[in-house]
């Protein structure tokens, strides 16, 4: 099983995102011993060609504002989000 710096090592350009690479280590590392109170997981329906696996887009909306709800977050615009996902035009 590769460590945590080698899965961020292997994700390498396949993933953007705004958190520190130190962050997201600490988050692999530390996954076993975070309370089950503090994160849920969220299956997310999707269709691999390789070499990339393809969200369901409605399935992808709906888990986002799932994430969103409980945060009183405004609900998606869902073609905003679409676009910024490179989905739509």
């Amino acid at each position: 099983m590769p460590s945590g710096g080698e899965i961020i090592d292997i994700l390498g350009d396949n993933i953007r995102t705004d958190i520190s690479k130190d962050q997201l280590k600490s988050w692999i590392l530390n996954y076993n011993s975070m309370k089950p109170a503090s994160s849920e997981l969220f299956t997310l329906k999707s269709e691999w060609k390789s070499p990339y696996a393809y969200a369901n887009e409605a399935d992808l909306v709906e888990k986002l504002q799932n994430l969103r709800d409980p945060l009183g977050l405004p609900a998606l615009d869902t073609q905003e989000l679409l676009h910024d996902f490179g989905i739509t035009e």
